[in-house]
């Protein structure tokens, strides 16, 4: 016998970007800085970028630079003196946002002699957050820094197949394209005002749904669809008095009838079609253990859980409901993270 839990099982999904956008010549990012007295000086070297993607609200990239030219000892003339100038010693590195000044941001980096590797975040859903940024240009750079207070720019060279792509922030307040097409020939971020009306905040995924009824109570009606339906609407209907723009994976699907799941409406990837952010799916799970209930949100891999657990939190105390006393998969309280393994997924197939 089944028994209900009372329980409500949200998958925390930030939606994925990093697709090839090709555009006219003139959508492309071109910008300089106008007063060439703040013109930066670019070393030879090169960063090579071997990843880059917008996951949620962050942007992720990794890459490596092999520094010789510009800190290997080399002598000048200056005055009719020849100056020595002994070999550079790197001390740390950081990814820099130029437009006129310096913008830091913080980088994991591996730095064994010449050579430096690094990673903006070590989670999908870390790294530079895009909602917080000025409608400016910016050129990203990776600046090196020396012992005895020198420091260098060096231009980042895109080498992924993801050579443009596009961002709106929560809000739709700006439309950001990221891509090398400027003066420096390194990565930008041309931020511009957006009012595009196709960009959704958040998906809701009503969790089932047509011919797939979920769980259901004794076998017989009702069943866990016709739950999460409503609880869906009544939460988009929330989320957009606050100002949030959010649509439905699915809205009204015959009982008779399929959920699409793939394509452009797909469940799967409207989050990606509409611009989203982030996707929640809402179930109600079901057990043969009558003493199992309470909240559980489910994860994606290899995440960083502060999300996860302020919104555990937040549901619990709201709803006045409990932690879910199951035990399998779980992180912390309330929050939990299951991968399929391969005999689920051949089963499925």
């Amino acid at each position: 016998m089944i028994k209900r839990i009372i329980i409500i099982v949200i998958l925390i999904i930030g939606s994925f970007y990093a697709e090839v956008v090709n555009k006219n010549e003139d959508d492309l990012l071109s910008f300089s800085n106008e007063d060439d007295n703040n013109k930066i000086s670019i070393e030879k070297e090169v960063v090579n970028i071997n990843d880059i993607y917008i996951y949620g609200n962050h942007l992720n990239m990794s890459g490596t630079i092999s520094l010789t030219d510009s800190i290997n000892e080399h002598s000048e003339k200056f005055a009719g003196i020849e100056i020595l100038y002994p070999t550079l010693e790197v001390t740390d590195a950081k990814l820099v946002l130029y437009n006129d000044e310096d913008n830091y941001y913080e980088l994991k980096t591996n730095i064994e002699g010449n050579n430096i590797n690094f990673v903006i975040g070590d989670k999908l859903n870390n790294g530079l957050n895009l909602d917080n940024l000025d409608i400016e240009n910016y050129y990203v750079l990776l600046k090196v820094f020396y012992k005895y207070d020198e420091s260098k720019y060096y231009q980042l060279n895109n080498t992924t197949t993801y050579k443009v792509t596009e961002y709106y922030p929560i809000g739709n307040k700006y439309k950001i394209n990221v891509n090398s097409n400027n003066d420096l020939n390194t990565i930008g971020f041309n931020i511009t005002k957006s009012n595009n009306e196709s960009v959704y905040d958040i998906i809701i995924d009503p969790g089932h749904g047509g011919l797939d009824v979920g769980a259901c109570y004794r076998y017989t009606d009702p069943c866990e669809t016709d739950y999460t339906i409503k609880y869906s609407k009544a939460l988009k209907e929330k989320l957009e008095s606050y100002g949030l723009k959010v649509a439905l994976s699915w809205t009204d699907v015959k009982s008779s009838e399929k959920v699409v799941e793939y394509g452009p409406n797909g469940r799967a990837t409207k989050g990606y079609s509409l611009n989203a952010k982030f996707v929640f799916s809402i179930h109600l799970n079901s057990a043969y253990d009558y003493n199992l209930s309470g909240l559980e949100i489910y994860t994606p891999y290899n995440i960083d859980y502060t999300l996860a657990k302020q919104l555990a939190n937040n549901i619990k105390n709201g709803a006045g409901t409990n932690y879910s006393s199951n035990k399998h998969n779980q992180i912390i309280d309330g929050v939990y993270t299951r991968t399929f393994t391969n005999a689920e997924i051949n089963d499925y197939n």
